[in-house]
């Protein structure tokens, strides 16, 4: 068994996670860039990691083995004041390192930050074809609040519904 440290995301974190993001989007048709669409360079992601240090509706936390960075999740709040008490969770893993519950500790970690930080309300946009993430995020209290029907058009055509859901201070 592998033995992963999931922790806050750090400044010298950005390079790898600015190369992880673009390897993670090659892997996968669950989320919602196609590969090579709207990159964010190692400036970008320091630019982020730091504004995540100083409010309290964002937050990055990264999983590493041997001091390589292998996912990492993210609570995004808003600047504007009618939706400062919510934020919407995202996350993002290596395909090498899908089903080695990475995933579940990256939420269980971001999870327990919005409760510290009171966070009302805690939001997630999941593919409806990926019913191991929507079991998930069920199991940690996350409930359905709508599906977008013909949300994600695929580079062959197809469309894909997103559904939306929640998880709510308690």
């Amino acid at each position: 068994m592998f033995e992963y440290n999931v922790r806050p995301a750090a400044p010298h974190d950005a390079k790898q996670l600015s190369y992880l993001r673009q390897l993670v989007d090659k892997e996968t048709d669950y989320l919602d860039r196609e590969e090579g669409e709207h990159n964010l360079s190692a400036e970008q992601f320091l630019e982020i990691i730091t504004k995540d240090h100083k409010e309290k509706n964002r937050y990055c936390v990264v999983a590493e083995l041997n001091q390589e960075i292998v996912g990492f999740a993210r609570l995004q709040g808003s600047d504007l004041i009618r939706f400062q008490h919510h934020v919407e969770f995202g996350v993002a893993i290596l395909k090498s390192h899908w089903r080695k519950q990475i995933g579940t500790r990256l939420l269980q970690d971001c999870l327990s930050y919005a409760d510290q930080q009171r966070i009302a309300k805690v939001t997630l946009r999941v593919q409806e074809a990926n019913t191991k993430a929507i079991h998930l995020y069920k199991k940690y209290g996350f409930l359905i609040e709508g599906t977008l029907k013909n949300d994600k058009k695929m580079p062959d055509g197809s469309l894909h519904h997103t559904v939306l859901m929640a998880r709510f201070l308690t």
